[in-house]
This record gives C-alpha cells, sequence and structure tokens, in this order.
C-alpha cells in the first residue's frame, strides 16, 4: 500500500494550520478510502469557511447597526438638545436687549452679551461636529440612494472639510440606484471612507483621491 495520499492529505493539513484556509486536499482514484477521507476533510474545510464568512457578516453587520444607531441618536437626541439651547440663547439675547439701559449697568450687560455669543457659537459648533460625526458613522445618502451618491457626498464633504481638491474616478459599477446588495455597498463605501483624505489628514494632508 502507497502511502503517498495519505501523505498528501497530511500536506493539505499543515498547509490550512499554517493559514491558508483555500487549500484543499486532492482526491485520487487509487484508494477509494483515502479519497473519501479527502472528500470528507474538503467538505469540512467548506463548512468551516462559510461558518467563517457567516460570521463575519454577522460582525460587520452588528457595526453597520450599532453606527447607525448611534448616529440617529446623536442627531435626534443630542442635535434636537443643541438646537433648543440655541433657541433658548436666541431668546435670551433678545431679552437683554429688551431691559432698558438704566436697569442694568453697561459692563454687565456687555458681559452678558459676549456670554451669551459665545454659548451660542459653542452650541452651533458642536452641533455642526455632531451633525458630521452622524454623518461619518453612517451615511443616509448611502441608504437612502446607493454606493455611487454616497461616494460622492465623501469627496464632497473631504473637500468642503480639508479644502482640498478630490477627483472621483469610478468604473464597472451601474450608475441606476442600488447596483450592488446592501453588504457589498457597504464594504465598498468602509473602504473608501477608510482611504480618503479626511482619515488620513493629521498624517498625510495634501493627499489627493
Amino acid at each position: 500500500m502507497s502511502f503517498q495520499p495519505l501523505f498528501g492529505l497530511l500536506a493539505t493539513i499543515r498547509e490550512v494550520s499554517a493559514g491558508n484556509p483555500q487549500a484543499r486536499a486532492a482526491i485520487g482514484t487509487n484508494d477509494p478510502e483515502v479519497a473519501e477521507l479527502a472528500r470528507a476533510f474538503n467538505s469540512m474545510l467548506d463548512r468551516l469557511e462559510y461558518a467563517h464568512r457567516e460570521q463575519t457578516r454577522l460582525i460587520l453587520q452588528a457595526q453597520e447597526d450599532e453606527r447607525r444607531r448611534i448616529g440617529l441618536e446623536l442627531h435626534d437626541e443630542a442635535g434636537q438638545n443643541l438646537t433648543a439651547l440655541l433657541v433658548h440663547t436666541e431668546i435670551l439675547q433678545q431679552t437683554l436687549q429688551a431691559v432698558p439701559d438704566t436697569d442694568i449697568q453697561s459692563s454687565i450687560r456687555t458681559q452678558l452679551e459676549g456670554s451669551l455669543q459665545q454659548l451660542s457659537k459653542l452650541a452651533q459648533g458642536t452641533l455642526e461636529n455632531i451633525r458630521i460625526l452622524a454623518q461619518q458613522l453612517r451615511p443616509s445618502v448611502l441608504d437612502d440612494l446607493g454606493l455611487l451618491p454616497a461616494f460622492r457626498w465623501l469627496v464632497e464633504d473631504s473637500m468642503q472639510r480639508l479644502h482640498l481638491r478630490v477627483e472621483l474616478h469610478i468604473k464597472g459599477i451601474a450608475s441606476t440606484t442600488h447596483p450592488l446588495p446592501p453588504p457589498y455597498e457597504t464594504a465598498l463605501f468602509r473602504i473608501a471612507q477608510e482611504s480618503s483624505p479626511i482619515s488620513h489628514a493629521m498624517h498625510r494632508p495634501n493627499k489627493h483621491t
């Protein structure tokens, strides 16, 4: 009996253990029992690979769901609270302006007006930062219009925020809305987002894509 088929199966096992999950055992016809063992081993590898892909998909989906949830909370709760703060600040400013000069010292009025303006500016800046962060977490344009509009939004966002010249070149993707399954669109958008100038602005301020 030749042990060469078993040695070949052992070599495949070692290759998989070394980090190559795509390796498969060769199925010969000389020894039916070894061939059956190779088929069983390959089938096990196929199931493990499928389980790994499914687990990865579920993890990525959970991450996207969490991004979407946090983005909505930032937009709905924190955004609304800051908007209410801006409204109350404006009301206070108008109320202060309506107070006669004889009822409040000039220095105190100036101090209050300056504090209210600073508070309004801080709230506006924080509101804008929250809006940007919510969009970065999960841009609504990706869900509503698809991948290509999301790419265009990413380019425009990079140009506006970093004042960089950014060019977008797309090949091989149809221009219709949602031409790819949502997981593929999400994966491609995240790749583009991670390689965008915004992600590397601190390290490579002159990068163009």
